[in-house]
């Protein structure tokens, strides 16, 4: 069996003063940690999914963050199939 092996995060917690500090501190809160690790992976299961709009279901929060690409109302006409049928002639 081989020995644990420690990754650079591991090392970076056990030398480095300032993560140090951040990893104590989430020893101490773990209800902190807990949201904090919650909302790092909401971010990354949720990232590419564009404008929140898009999101389907009953638990999507309330909150509107910015890597959520957030578009605004569309206050322009949009097409309609007059405009398509042109296009594709013009293709």
């Amino acid at each position: 069996m081989n020995p644990p092996v420690m990754t650079t995060a591991d090392l970076a917690i056990k030398f480095d003063a300032k993560y140090k500090k951040i990893a104590e501190r989430f020893l101490a809160n773990p209800e902190e940690y807990q949201m904090a690790f919650a909302k790092a992976w909401y971010k990354l299961t949720h990232r590419d999914m564009g404008p929140k709009a898009r999101y389907l279901g009953s638990e999507v929060p309330k909150d509107e963050l910015i890597w959520q690409d957030p578009i605004p109302p569309v206050d322009y006409k949009m097409i309609d199939e007059d405009n398509i049928s042109f296009s594709r002639k013009k293709s």
